[in-house]
């Protein structure tokens, strides 16, 4: 879910090369990275749902199909259990945008001199990449307790707030604090390359559909993000099977090197030899449980997403008096 935070373009990732420079107004900081805060906060409820259908179909072969997950969750828990976990994205979405701000702000400069706008589809897949790293520091401890509290199908009274914090000492309590971080190898994996390709997927549709008079602003960028949105989840799906099983299941765990030399812990298998091992024993649709809940939820949280960034940041302008783009 945090994914849909995401907003390159406009003003926020538009601006992410100077607002990491010493020239840059504090305030501006701060009033990018609370809308980006707040449409993705928006954008994680309304997705909740569909990622709770998708963590349950790519853990369990139980049901029969997206509807059957629904029929089944309803009839079990109620409406509440299609929230549950809700609370870890929520609590984490502004350290995810400050991580994804900065680091790609820092890293673009790096791939290419030119703006955002003007970057080529390389650059922006680099920079894109490197920010999806980034965030995995936040990404994965905050998706192992969701996927947690989405994989138990018993009803619960607890508030999601206490819910998470009790499912985190759990995890601590387990496997110390370097096991909020199982499952991180295919987290990265997944969020390096959906990162990558979802600028590549925003830019080249934005490219296109700003040429299309009809479409009034901001019209253009809300349709680019969506399709961005879809592209890039549809393009990764074996990797998140894989994360969700990896973070569902309490499999072996062996100690590596993690984002910033930091100790983390990792199922002992490569990704890729998970994958391998999938197919051999379930076949290719195994790899591609969950896809159609998954690549539902991309549009509509991204087109949120972006309405409330939007919509936030001209309430901010207005408060003090800047209430125009640059």
């Amino acid at each position: 879910p945090l994914k849909a935070t995401l907003h390159p373009g406009r003003r926020s990732w538009r601006r992410g090369r100077d607002l990491v420079s010493a020239s840059a107004g504090a305030m501006d900081v701060v009033k990018d990275l609370t809308a980006g805060s707040v449409g993705g906060m928006l954008g994680i409820i309304i997705g909740q749902p569909l990622d709770t259908i998708k963590v349950r179909l790519q853990a369990s072969d139980k049901y029969k199909s997206m509807v059957d997950c629904a029929t089944r969750t309803i009839r079990d828990e109620g409406m509440g259990g299609f929230f549950k976990g809700i609370g870890a994205p929520i609590a984490c979405t502004a350290a995810y945008q400050a991580v994804c701000f900065a680091s790609f702000g820092i890293a673009l400069p790096a791939f290419t001199h030119l703006p955002e706008e003007e970057a080529s589809m390389v650059s922006l897949f680099a920079a894109g990449t490197t920010s999806g790293i980034a965030t995995t520091i936040v990404t994965t401890p905050s998706d192992l307790v969701k996927i947690r509290l989405q994989t138990n199908t018993t009803a619960s009274t607890e508030s999601v707030f206490k819910a998470m914090i009790s499912t985190g000492r759990q995890i601590v309590r387990e496997d110390g604090y370097r096991g909020l971080y199982r499952g991180w190898t295919a987290t990265m994996y997944r969020d390096s390359f959906s990162t990558g390709l979802y600028f590549n997927g925003y830019h080249v549709a934005k490219r296109t559909l700003n040429g299309w008079s009809v479409l009034p602003d901001p019209l253009p960028e809300l349709l680019a993000g969506g399709i961005a949105g879809m592209f890039a989840w549809a393009s990764v799906i074996p990797f998140d099977v894989i994360k969700t099983r990896v973070q569902s299941e309490r499999t072996p765990m062996a100690a590596v090197s993690g984002p910033g030399g930091a100790v983390v812990q990792v199922p002992s298998e490569s990704v890729p030899a998970s994958l391998l091992r999938m197919y051999r024993a379930e076949g290719i649709r195994a790899l591609y449980r969950g896809g159609v809940p998954l690549c539902i939820r991309a549009f509509p949280v991204n087109a949120v997403t972006f309405w409330g960034y939007e919509e936030t940041l001209r309430f901010l302008n207005k408060a003090d008096g800047t209430d125009k783009w640059d």
